[in-house]
């Protein structure tokens, strides 16, 4: 099995980071042995060794000078990049910053607006409307069960009581015989029946 990238990449910058440190130890070993080399001989032969003693004092004085001019012109250019950077925070970040929250406040009014005068009523309405639905509902079950009463009631009454009440919309003096013979003012009868009347 081939092992996951990840450590693949871990493995290689492990052994870049030891190859480093191995190159480092090993340039300061051969300059150090340099030094010591240099030291020694002008330490047999000083009197030869003067002339370019001077020699080599006069240029490293000379590429100290030459290193102080080049550092004190980067920490004048690193002294205009910082007055830069604080005029660039002061004159535009501040205001970025300003207008951000400015808009976060302007925001948040906005949204307190909308659920004050918005979203509390249609949650209220909505609230109340399934509330009047639950009302309706319930009338309409209650409805439903006095019906279901009524009629209960209803078939369980005795049929005599019904035939003993008299039905108001009932006379008898002009109810018409079913069948048979029909009385006529003369007291004179007449065999026709009802259907032939009509």
């Amino acid at each position: 099995m081939s092992e996951p990238p990840q450590e693949t990449k871990k493995d290689g910058d492990a052994s870049q980071i030891r190859n480093g440190v191995i190159a480092f130890v090993v340039v300061l070993a051969l300059i150090t042995i340099g030094l010591a080399l240099v030291a020694w001989a002008l330490a047999s032969s000083a009197e030869a060794a003067a002339a370019s003693v001077v020699v080599v004092r006069d240029l490293v004085i000379i590429v100290m000078a030459a290193e102080f001019v080049v550092i004190a012109t980067a920490v004048t250019v690193l002294i205009i990049q910082i007055a830069r950077l604080v005029n660039l925070l002061t004159n535009e970040v501040r205001p970025l910053i300003d207008t951000a929250t400015e808009t976060v406040k302007s925001v948040r009014g906005t949204a307190e607006f909308v659920s004050r005068h918005v979203t509390d009523p249609v949650i209220k309405t909505a609230g109340a409307l399934g509330g009047l639905s639950k009302v309706l509902s319930d009338v309409e079950v209650v409805r439903k069960v006095a019906g279901f009463i009524m009629q209960a009631v209803v078939a369980s009454t005795p049929t005599s009581a019904k035939s003993s009440a008299p039905d108001p919309s009932h006379d008898p003096e002009t109810e018409l015989p079913k069948s048979g013979t029909i009385h006529t003012e003369g007291g004179s009868e007449s065999s026709a029946t009802i259907k032939d009347n009509f």
